[in-house]
């Protein structure tokens, strides 16, 4: 939730109105109350993009990361400015990702001289959507001025997205080695960078907010029921054509038998929970002019677009195309 309120509060802080910002996404405002309240990725992406609208400002992701700071990621946050050295921060966020909220994979590989950072979204079709990487990235730099407390910038900085039309806020964030259109959004760092020695690196503080993050994944872990275990790793798998109840088991080392029981005390099955992911993900996707109905059938796992196209209309009584062109005149 963390996370939720620094876009809000990063909106208001721009002159944006936060009424109309809620109303759009449709969020309770009672729910931003709670700290311990978790929303989807969806929520997230659609706070930003409509931030975006909201102010005029296309840059709204860069202006969110500013304003980061360690309570906006929970527990982890505070795990990150308690290591020891960058790259140690940088090595547990793969680990504890979840906790604050699991929006992408963060990757870390060392060479000669220097470390790239690569962060892949949870999601193949977010590679192009610019708010989200902006915001991950220009987060990443203001921990390092918080945690070094100098002008330390990247070596060189790639993105999924188009390059934009003005870019001098990316410069003035990143320096001037950027490159766009690139396949994945990596960050190259100086080893010298990564490995300087914290200022405020304490072992007794890391150890005690160390062993509060691992409890509170084992919470974490612990209150997530199968059926959404199930349904994170088909939004995985279906894109890979392997969303089969097979795959399933060996990503959660279990045997067919023991999940199909264990959903079944929770009221559905295997077959429920894919068709309704997918009737859900189709619209979402329709919604991207980008996407081609065939690269939707492909995302959600359906070897044709056939396939794809009797489940849609079977979903909703139109063809996806159909549907695609009654949402256009209904925004027109």
């Amino acid at each position: 939730m963390g996370i939720i309120n620094t876009v809000i509060d990063t909106l208001r802080s721009l002159g944006g109105n936060q009424q109309t910002l809620i109303e759009h996404t449709g969020i309770d405002g009672l729910i931003l109350q709670d700290p311990n309240n978790r929303l989807p990725l969806a929520t997230l992406l659609t706070l930003l993009e409509e931030g975006a609208k909201n102010i005029g400002d296309p840059n709204f992701g860069l202006h969110v990361g500013r304003q980061v700071n360690p309570g906006s990621y929970s527990v982890l946050g505070y795990l990150i400015i308690s290591c020891h050295t960058l790259r140690e921060a940088f090595e547990l966020l793969p680990k504890y990702r979840r906790i604050g909220m699991d929006i992408g994979r963060t990757e870390l590989i060392q060479h000669d001289t220097y470390s790239v950072v690569s962060w892949p979204p949870n999601s193949p079709l977010l590679l192009e959507q610019r708010y989200l990487t902006d915001m991950v990235f220009s987060s990443w730099i203001n921990f390092i001025q918080l945690l070094h407390s100098s002008q330390d910038r990247p070596l060189r900085v790639e993105f999924t997205y188009p390059e934009p039309e003005d870019c001098s806020l990316h410069n003035a964030l990143f320096r001037e080695n950027l490159h766009f259109d690139q396949p994945i959004n990596r960050i190259f760092f100086d080893n010298e960078l990564l490995d300087r020695l914290l200022s405020n690196a304490n072992q007794v503080l890391f150890e005690n907010i160390h062993t509060l993050a691992k409890n509170a994944l084992l919470n974490l872990d612990a209150s997530k029921s199968t059926s959404s275990q199930v349904k994170q790793l088909l939004t995985r798998l279906m894109p890979k054509a392997e969303a089969t109840i097979d795959q399933v088991t060996k990503e959660l080392s279990t045997n067919k038998r023991a999940l199909q029981r264990q959903l079944s005390a929770e009221g559905t099955t295997f077959k429920e929970i894919l068709q309704e992911l997918r009737k859900e993900l189709a619209v979402q996707y329709l919604n991207d002019p980008q996407l081609s109905v065939l690269d939707i059938a492909l995302l959600l796992g359906y070897a044709e677009n056939s396939a794809f196209t009797a489940a849609f209309r079977n979903w909703h009584g139109v063809s996806p195309t159909e549907f695609r062109n009654q949402q256009a005149q209904e925004d027109g």
